[in-house]
């Protein structure tokens, strides 16, 4: 099954924030988009690592993030 979105909602370089929507250690933090694997079921599964000033790496849904 192929993938009929033509591209997901955030780019890599994008700057998003991670939003309350599902508890994380995360929630306020800003970080930069390095990666994402889009779902093919829908939009809302689709997930992506972010990049923190500190360094660290997570990687999220998409209902989780926001753009900043």
């Amino acid at each position: 099954m192929t993938d009929c979105r033509e591209e997901p909602r955030y780019q890599v370089g994008d700057v998003v924030s991670v939003t309350e929507t599902i508890a994380s250690a995360h929630a306020g933090r800003v970080g930069r988009i390095v990666h994402h694997v889009l779902s093919r079921y829908a939009r809302t599964l689709d997930k992506y690592t972010l990049a923190f000033a500190d360094n660290d790496t997570e990687t999220f849904w998409d209902i989780q993030l926001r753009r900043v």
